[in-house]
């Protein structure tokens, strides 16, 4: 119960995207650190995310600083992390488009 209504620590997400269409095995990563730990700098995240596109051979490699969710007026929230692999990680109708870039994502993402 300690870390009721507070976003986890750690979040990683895998699915297959391929699973909503025709195409061959799509795997999309989601790997989610909270920046508010000083003993996990965000050297070491990125650190260890690089690690992980490596091993996983990777197609586009992107980082983004924003909070868990986003506050809606009246309470509550939208946009989670969580919901990231399923709903609103694409621009509309950007999902499957190639060459991949940040510029397919909602938001502000950088490469690493």
């Amino acid at each position: 119960m300690v870390k009721d209504q507070k976003a986890p620590d750690l979040y990683c997400s895998i699915v297959n995207k391929a699973h909503y269409s025709s195409s061959d095995f799509n795997p999309l990563y989601i790997l989610a650190v909270a920046a508010d730990h000083a003993e996990l700098q965000e050297a070491t995240a990125r650190e260890a995310a690089s690690l992980i596109a490596e091993t996983i051979g990777s197609l586009m490699r992107v980082h983004s600083r924003r909070p868990w969710g986003y506050s809606l007026p009246g309470g509550g929230f939208e946009g989670a992390i969580q919901d990231l692999s399923v709903v609103g990680l694409f621009q509309p109708g950007m999902g499957n488009q190639r060459p991949l870039s940040p510029s397919l994502l909602k938001g502000d993402w950088t490469q690493f």
